[in-house]
């Protein structure tokens, strides 16, 4: 309730900012859009140490659909006084099936501080206990960022 008078504010802002192409309209309809991912609450014991459920490589091997998600064991910064920082990251693979070559590349998504995913987990009411699959609800459409 404390959000709807800034969201009241917001739009009007923000179309005088950014005007909408001719002929585009504000939909205010109260309907929403379908839903884009299928959220899903894994049972305790389905999730293994990498963070997904315990069966093993996806059909078809890991991929930007099904990442493999790798613990962090180091993390260094290999340059200093640049506009661009270099690091030496050093990932945990095991059961991942990987082979290394130099040079090959991964991708990293960050988390969140501890502190902050509480207060917003306190804020919606959310279970931070609870382990949950965030997947396309089209299986042609991109995977969540």
């Amino acid at each position: 309730q404390a959000l709807d008078p800034w969201l009241a504010s917001l739009w009007p802002a923000l179309l005088a900012k950014c005007p909408l192409p001719e002929g585009a309209a504000v939909d205010e309809s109260a309907s929403l859009p379908p839903a884009r991912y299928a959220v899903g609450v894994l049972a305790g014991d389905a999730v293994g140490s990498n963070g997904r459920e315990s069966t093993g490589p996806p059909a078809g091997g890991w991929s930007q659909r099904q990442p493999f998600l790798a613990r962090m064991l180091r993390n260094q910064l290999l340059t200093s006084g640049v506009d661009r920082e270099v690091r030496h990251l050093e990932l945990d693979i095991a059961g991942s099936g990987f082979v290394y070559a130099p040079g090959d590349i991964v991708a990293v998504q960050p988390r969140n501080r501890r502190e902050e995913v509480e207060v917003f987990a306190r804020e919606l009411g959310l279970d931070l206990s609870l382990q949950v699959s965030i997947a396309p609800a089209d299986p042609t459409s991109d995977p969540p960022p």
